[in-house]
């Protein structure tokens, strides 16, 4: 009787702790589209955010054509100035010194979430690193000197849904087991020999 109850509280509990455990949201991928320069360059590649933690990784931009060429954008040192955000400066390298190339891009009507979608974007423009200042996360650019403005009226960036993934497998195997032994212990005894009672009364 004590397995017994031992098993049915188990089985009781397992699905309120697992069910109570809250869904995360998971960060999108986000992707330009129709980034021009109005001398005739253009951006391409992606980025991903994390609203939860307003945190842009895996920046991985270039520009290239036009007038000054192209580089590849590939970090954000100086961190967010909005959360959601707004704006994000891509820089050449995690450790940025004057001199630097830097891409800056500020989305028009909305912030950044954790939702798909289209953001269009209201400025953008690709320059040089004048001034530094220091922040908690390291030197930010503090003043750029453009030098190709962006045709932000055509351009976006864009996040499709990311699939949500399954259940932890183990969870659900272990309350399984624990149910089949549940069964197990409940089930009728068979072969259990019974005594006749020849007893004459």
């Amino acid at each position: 009787m004590k397995m017994k109850s031992a098993l049915t509280l188990t089985l009781l509990i397992i699905p309120g702790i697992f069910g109570t455990i809250p869904a995360m949201a998971t960060p999108l991928t986000w992707t330009l589209q129709n980034f021009s320069f109005t001398d005739g360059g253009i951006a391409t590649g992606s980025f991903t955010y994390d609203a939860i933690n307003n945190i842009y990784t895996d920046i991985l931009i270039t520009t290239s054509g036009g007038g000054i060429g192209g580089s590849t954008y590939l970090a954000n040192p100086s961190g967010n100035c909005c959360s959601p955000s707004t704006l994000l400066v891509a820089t050449t390298t995690e450790q940025i010194q004057p001199g630097d190339q830097v891409l800056t891009m500020t989305f028009a009507g909305q912030p950044l979430t954790n939702e798909p979608g289209v953001v269009p974007l209201l400025t953008f423009a690709e320059g040089t690193c004048l001034t530094l200042t220091e922040t908690d996360r390291g030197n930010s650019c503090s003043q750029v000197l453009v030098q190709r403005l962006g045709l932000a009226a055509q351009a976006s960036v864009f996040s499709e849904a990311v699939a949500v993934p399954a259940p932890a497998t183990l969870p659900l195997l272990l309350y399984g087991l624990l149910a089949l032994r549940f069964l197990r212990v409940l089930r009728p005894t068979c072969g259990v020999r019974l005594a006749r009672n020849d007893t004459t009364v």
